[in-house]
């Protein structure tokens, strides 16, 4: 995802003057807009954003609008970009307040912001390399793309909804994100299959999410898994990522003292 780069932005308001001529076709009558020479070559300015106190607020926003001018953001707008996140939330998402494309996640999952700087592997995963990254739909329909979460720890799980013992783990997850969450855990499910083995529809994603705080995101036939050497027999397949983005343990079972581990 690319990254905000804040330039400095010189706002400007020009008025647009007309004058007409009087029926005799002289110039009396007129308004003369110019003003004396090196005072602003003819030009009127009223009430344009030059004029706003750079320490004042005027959308309410959160945002100075001096840091609106370095943002390019529009200080008389609370969401500059029209895609329903204000701008303040979406800086401090490490999101693009400029970019309607770009916003935070409706589950709340983090944007991190070295995800540009990461280089994946070359080819399929490796203990003690940085993996591949992938873009994947969750279950809010939300595109996640994985390096967003490269200043965390993840636990990624590759399920599948017919898949008992998947089912059962799903309590183990939530453990997992209540013990570390807030310590710097992110957890995935890579969720293959629906009930019948077919490519999970965004109803199944929902359901497998529902009443647990974890994202869930649809990997048809195991195609992410697979490449990535996240998933090598049976599942619950379970990785844990380490920050930066490099693979700690592949299709393994990690366990609490791991996790804390990386978070130290």
């Amino acid at each position: 995802m690319k990254r905000l780069i804040i330039p400095f932005l010189f706002l400007a308001v020009a008025c647009d003057t007309t004058s007409k001529d009087d029926a005799d076709g002289s110039d009396e009558g007129t308004t003369d807009t110019t003003v004396g020479e090196g005072e602003g070559e003819g030009e009127v300015e009223e009430d344009g954003e030059d004029d706003l106190d750079p320490d004042g607020d005027e959308d309410g926003d959160g945002l100075t609008n001096a840091e609106e001018a370095e943002l390019g953001t529009d200080p008389l707008e609370l969401d500059s970009d029209g895609d329903g996140t204000d701008d303040l939330a979406e800086v401090e998402s490490n999101t693009d307040p400029n970019d309607a494309a770009s916003k935070p996640y409706i589950g709340g999952w983090p944007i991190d912001s070295c995800a540009d700087d990461i280089t994946g592997a070359p080819s399929s995963n490796a203990e003690g390399e940085v993996v591949n990254n992938f873009q994947l739909v969750d279950q809010y329909g939300d595109t996640v793309n994985f390096y967003d979460f490269c200043d965390h720890a993840v636990l990624l799980v590759v399920s599948a909804e017919w898949c008992g013992p998947c089912q059962a783990y799903r309590s183990t997850q939530d453990q997992f994100w209540d013990e570390f969450h807030e310590d710097g855990l992110m957890i995935i499910d890579l969720l293959a299959e629906d009930a019948r083995g077919n490519d999970p529809s965004q109803e199944v994603l929902q359901n497998w999410g529902d009443g647990h705080e974890f994202a869930v995101v649809g990997d048809p036939g195991y195609g992410e898994a697979t490449a990535g050497n996240y998933v090598s027999g049976g599942i619950p397949a379970i990785s844990l990522i380490d920050r930066g983005m490099e693979a700690y343990i592949l299709d393994g079972y990690p366990g609490m003292r791991d996790v804390a581990t990386l978070l130290r």
